[in-house]
C-alpha cells in the first residue's frame, strides 16, 4: 500500500490517492511420502540400531508452473556400549537428505525488520545432505543421572539466504545453496535427586562453525531449576508436577552477509524465568489426561532470541490439555 499526500510543485492532494499493489506471497504444494525401517541387535554388552528411510518429495508452484520431484535416501548406524549397570557409551554415525521446503523454493514476501524488505525463494535449489557423528556417555545412578556428548556435522549444499542488493525498491534476500557448513559442539545435562520429590536439574549446550559468514550459532545456552513430582492414591488427581526453570543464553553475534551489522550486530545475553504446573488424571477411555498451566518470563524480561531480532513477549500465561493415547 502506498498512499500520495502531495505532489512537488502542486501542493497537498484534495484527497490522498491510495495505491494497492496485490502480491501473491505462495502459491504452491508438496506432497512427501517417507517410510523408514530400524532394527536393534544385541550382542554381548553391545547394542547395534541400524535404520534407513526413503522419502520421495513432489512440488509444483502454480505461480510459475514449475513442477518437479525427487527421491532421497537417509541412514543411521548406532552402537551402545554397556559398561556397567549405571553407565554406558554410545556413538551414532548418520546420513541425512533434506528437501527445500516450499518458502525455500517459491515465496516471494515481504518482511519488515527495521525498514521492508523482500524475500523470494529459488525453485531449483538442490537438497541438503549432511553427515553426522556424535559420541556420548549417559550414567543413571542412584540419585544422579547425566549425560554428554560431542558432536560434529558436514552439511552439503546447505541452503540459506543471499543478498541481491536493491531490486524493484526493496532490500532483497534470496535462498540458494551455500556450499559447505561444518558444526561442531558439545552438550550436557545432569540430575540429582534432593529428596524423593525434588529434583534439581541442569543443562548446557554450545554450537561453533568455522562458516559464521553463512550460519548462525548461538553462544553458550543454559538451562537450570527444580522439578517437584508426587503420586497421589485414592483421588481423581493421580500425579502432581511443577517445574520452576531457568533459561539463559550469552551474546551471540551474528556474522551473516545478510545481518544488517550496522543495526543488529549483536544480541545481548539474556535469561528469562518460567513456571510450568500439571495435573495427571491417569487413564481414562481415551487415554492418559493431563492438564498444564504455566507463566513463562515471569521477570517481564525484555530480549531478543539469536538472531530473531524482534522483542519477544514479556509475562504471559498459558493453559492446556494433553492427551497420550
Amino acid at each position: 500500500t502506498q498512499v500520495v499526500l502531495a505532489r512537488a510543485g502542486v501542493g497537498r492532494l484534495t484527497n490522498p490517492t491510495v495505491t494497492m499493489t496485490d502480491r501473491v506471497r505462495a502459491k504452491a504444494d508438496q506432497i512427501r511420502v517417507g517410510a523408514y525401517t530400524q532394527d536393534s541387535i544385541e550382542s554381548g554388552h553391545f547394542t547395534f540400531v541400524p535404520g534407513v528411510r526413503l522419502d520421495t518429495f513432489s512440488v509444483n508452484d502454480d505461480v510459475t508452473s514449475y513442477d518437479d520431484s525427487e527421491l532421497g535416501a537417509s541412514a543411521s548406524f548406532a552402537t551402545l556400549l554397556k559398561m556397567s549397570d549405571e553407565l554406558s557409551g554410545y556413538v551414532n554415525l548418520a546420513s541425512g537428505y533434506r528437501a527445500p521446503d516450499l518458502g525455500e523454493r517459491f515465496q516471494n514476501g515481504i518482511v519488515n525488520l527495521g525498514v521492508p524488505s523482500r524475500i523470494i525463494g529459488k525453485e531449483d535449489l538442490d537438497s541438503e545432505r549432511a553427515y553426522s557423528s556424535e559420541v556420548g556417555v549417559k550414567g543413571d545412578y542412584e540419585s544422579v543421572r547425566f549425560e554428554a556428548a560431542t558432536f560434529y556435522n558436514h552439511v552439503r549444499d546447505y541452503i540459506g539466504t543471499q543478498s541481491l542488493g536493491f531490486v524493484d525498491g526493496f532490500a532483497t534476500e534470496q535462498y540458494d545453496n551455500l556450499g559447505i557448513v561444518n558444526l561442531y559442539g558439545v552438550e550436557g545435562k545432569i540430575g540429582y535427586d534432593l529428596t524423593e520429590n525434588f529434583e534439581l536439574f541442569s543443562s548446557v549446550g554450545r554450537t561453533y562453525t568455522a562458516q559464521s559468514e553463512k550460519i548462525d550459532v548461538p553462544n553458550w545456552a543454559y538451562r537450570y531449576g527444580i522439578n517437584y513430582k508426587d503420586t497421589v492414591d485414592d483421588c481423581v488427581v493421580k500425579k502432581i508436577n511443577a517445574t520452576l526453570y531457568g533459561r539463559s543464553v550469552a551474546d551471540s553475534i551474528d556474522n551473516t552477509e545478510s545481518a544488517g551489522k550496522s543495526e543488529f550486530p549483536e544480541n545481548q545475553s539474556f535469561t528469562v524465568v518460567n513456571f510450568e504446573f500439571a495435573l495427571g488424571f491417569g487413564k481414562t477411555q481415551l487415554g492418559d489426561l493431563m492438564l498444564i498451566s504455566g507463566l513463562r518470563n515471569i521477570f517481564n524480561e525484555e530480549y531478543r532470541e539469536p538472531f530473531f531480532n524482534e522483542y519477544q513477549p514479556g509475562r504471559n500465561a498459558y493453559v492446556g490439555v494433553q492427551l497420550d493415547f
